[in-house]
């Protein structure tokens, strides 16, 4: 059994990762925290926000050694590597020698999560609020492009766009920004604006341009509440809840709030 000593983060690096894996514990594994279900049993949206980001973090975790490749199950199901985090049981945390069950290691980790202050101003932790937040909003065109049967593509300058506007709105105002697109767009398509269908660019060109207008014009854009299909994932709650200590949905970051919260904290005795 691991003795709970009051241990800072040695770096950016430890207080990520111990972040990401409890996470992982939290949202990718069984009832009884002995096996890692992988990505194609397991629901779009319960580690975060997107497919997109699960790999890029869980990859991240395997080059920092937090997870280690079951070979008797990985051999049997698994093509290459880049299938590795697809099937339950291929690949599984990496305990730490002096910890013996995974519910042990997550109740290590969160009491470590809990003993940062954000007054240490991360870098590494403000990246990870925006890539949770820029795919908030990823998550947010993906289901509606589902609902409203449009085609939105989502690439890089996507990204670019939604983390610049960060300097300006939350994520909810962005995500309301983003329904005004859409709905532009589906009105369009029923006035027959459109020989076929709207380009698959048509909803970011016109999102765009609305932050444009309104940053410009100086709009006050109503915050979006997260919708009920579309649930607060668990690296966002451990972030919002257990890191910085707020009640608040996932929908509320901007770059100037971040550094709000930093002022507000590094006031209190």
């Amino acid at each position: 059994m691991v003795a709970m000593s009051d241990v800072r983060f040695e770096d950016d690096t430890d207080m990520i990762n111990s972040i990401l894996v409890y996470s992982v514990i939290k949202s990718l594994m069984d009832e009884n925290l002995i096996l890692f279900l992988g990505l194609i049993i397991t629901p779009s949206g319960l580690f975060s926000p997107t497919r997109l980001l699960d790999r890029k973090l869980l990859n991240h975790l395997l080059l920092e050694n937090k997870f280690y490749k079951y070979k008797p199950i990985y051999d049997l199901v698994c093509q290459d590597e880049s299938e590795l985090f697809e099937y339950a049981g291929a690949a599984n945390i990496t305990l730490p020698d002096e910890i013996d069950s995974y519910s042990e290691y997550a109740n290590y980790l969160f009491h470590n999560i809990s003993l940062y202050s954000i007054k240490n101003r991360s870098g590494s932790f403000i990246d990870l609020l925006v890539d949770v937040s820029v795919h908030e909003c990823l998550r947010y065109l993906e289901i509606s492009s589902n609902k409203y049967n449009i085609n939105i593509h989502t690439g890089k300058k996507t990204e670019l766009i939604i983390k610049d506007s960060f300097l300006y709105y939350n994520t909810g105002q962005v995500i309301s920004l983003l329904w005004s697109s859409i709905k532009i767009i589906l009105a369009r398509v029923r006035a027959g604006n459109y020989k076929v269908r709207a380009s698959r660019n048509a909803v970011i060109e016109s999102f765009e341009r609305l932050l444009f207008r309104a940053k410009s014009e100086g709009w006050t854009v109503t915050r979006y509440k997260r919708p009920f299909d579309i649930p607060q994932c668990r690296i966002s709650r451990v972030l919002f809840e257990d890191v910085l200590n707020v009640d608040d949905d996932g929908y509320g970051f901007t770059l100037g709030w971040y550094e709000q919260q930093i002022c507000e904290k590094s006031l209190k005795v």
